[in-house]
């Protein structure tokens, strides 16, 4: 099965990519070391994972055929 990868704002400039398929990832911590290893400029800048729309923190598993967004820091006023 495959996920579905989105990325926004400065992280498309590190990956070059806004979207990206990837094979089913277990969990979060298992799809950072991926995208990590495939993009190392990550590793140097803060992100917040959203799976299927809904914003998650610590490792949590991602379920078959989510769509799973890392998205730069924001505020809202």
């Amino acid at each position: 099965m495959e996920m579905e990868l989105l990325y926004f704002g400065q992280l498309t400039d590190i990956t070059g990519c806004s979207t990206q398929r990837l094979q089913h990832v277990a969990d979060t911590d298992s799809l950072r070391m991926l995208v990590y290893a495939q993009y190392p400029g990550l590793q140097q800048v803060k992100f917040m994972i959203t799976i299927n729309n809904k914003l998650v923190s610590g490792n949590q598993p991602i379920p078959a055929d989510a769509r799973v967004a890392f998205m730069p820091p924001f505020s809202g006023g």
